[in-house]
């Protein structure tokens, strides 16, 4: 793939490289015996450039995602993502065995990171009172009720973990952290589920952490607590960048209307 002028790209699946030892990046071409930093624009260098590579080790991890239950077995952490159809979730779930995975890794203590649908999932029931979807009992796995309601929530969210979060959550307490949420109704927690983030937006029960807020990862103190691992620069900072190159590059008037 040829991106002349880019200096920076967002990849979002990096599982198609989970299986090599060695990740080679290219970092600048050699033309004529010279050292060139970018892509060449004329044909006339770009047939003879040759790529300059440096060399990462490999993460070896499997980051596809768990679609059959043995692909938890190992896992370290579990993360529920949002879900535009909770019930229908939950139905694949029971059928293909993922819920009996699910259950199992929770009793075993397996860290589950459940976001926005991923809390209705993993709670006792979600009811809908206005026909959003339809009512359907959850995994069972979180003491929490989710009531859909008529209207839908969409907003940006800025807000801050709770203190003293417990044990397998505990690098997230006090961390500010911003993000959005895209959400139908609101869910209600039994006594001995805590609070992880405030108005509602989180909670938090042992193994459990279940978000009301996505783009908790998009945070780079947040993934550090998740992961021990931090990216160079956050996800916003590289977009920013590439609308940058697009003002810079790109006559925008007749898309924009101007």
């Amino acid at each position: 793939m040829r991106l002349n002028s880019l200096t920076e790209l967002a990849i979002t699946k990096l599982d198609v490289l989970d299986t090599l030892d060695v990740v080679k990046l290219c970092v600048a071409y050699e033309i004529d015996g010279q050292r060139v930093e970018k892509m060449p624009y004329h044909q006339s260098d770009f047939h003879h450039a040759k790529p300059i590579y440096e060399e990462v080790p490999g993460w070896k991890t499997d980051l596809s995602q768990a679609t059959e239950p043995g692909h938890l077995d190992d896992a370290d952490l579990v993360v529920l993502p949002g879900s535009k159809l909770v019930a229908a979730d939950l139905d694949w779930a029971r059928r293909t065995g993922m819920a009996g995975a699910l259950g199992r890794a929770h009793g075993r203590g397996v860290r589950m990171l459940a976001v926005c649908g991923g809390l209705q999932l993993l709670g006792s029931a979600v009811e809908d009172p206005h026909g959003v979807e339809r009512p359907a009992l959850g995994l069972g796995l979180l003491d929490a009720r989710t009531t859909f309601a008529a209207d839908k929530v969409v907003r940006a969210t800025s807000t801050r973990f709770g203190p003293g979060l417990p044990g397998p959550w505990a690098a997230l307490s006090g961390l500010p952290v911003e993000g959005y949420e895209v959400r139908y109704g609101s869910t209600a927690v039994g006594a001995g589920v805590g609070a992880a983030l405030p108005g509602g937006l989180g909670f938090v029960d042992g193994n459990v952490l279940a978000v009301y807020l996505h783009g908790l990862v998009e945070n780079p103190a947040v993934l550090r607590a998740l992961t021990g691992r931090e990216p160079a620069r956050p996800l916003r900072a590289v977009l920013d960048g590439l609308a940058d190159l697009a003002d810079e590059h790109l006559d925008l008037g007749p898309v924009l209307g101007a």
